[in-house]
């Protein structure tokens, strides 16, 4: 499940906002703010991090190794993902298509 990968959907803007996010999606004329944790995930979202990398990363920059914070961290991460292609702000794409050129 951690073999999740999310891409932004052409046409979003983002536009940050100290460590915050603000979405616009002209498409729909439609913003969404990020909070911080969700901001953290959706900077790492390019097609080619799977979630299990994007919650390492997030480990990493807060200093942290714990096996059981990383288990829970890339639970969090694929529910967001899923979240935010629910939202319209991603596509999943599969690990074929992310490890592509």
């Amino acid at each position: 499940m951690a073999d999740v990968y999310g891409k932004p959907i052409d046409g979003i803007e983002a536009h940050e906002l100290f460590d915050e996010v603000l979405l616009y999606i002209p498409d729909r004329e439609m913003a969404l703010s990020l909070n911080r944790s969700a901001s953290a995930i959706w900077r790492l979202c390019d097609g080619h991090t799977s979630a299990a990398e994007i919650a390492v990363r997030i480990l990493a920059t807060l200093g942290m190794e714990d096996p059981g914070t990383l288990e829970q961290l890339q639970r969090d991460v694929v529910a967001a993902l899923y979240e935010f292609s629910r939202q319209g702000i991603i596509e999943l794409v599969s690990i074929r298509e992310a490890s592509a050129p």
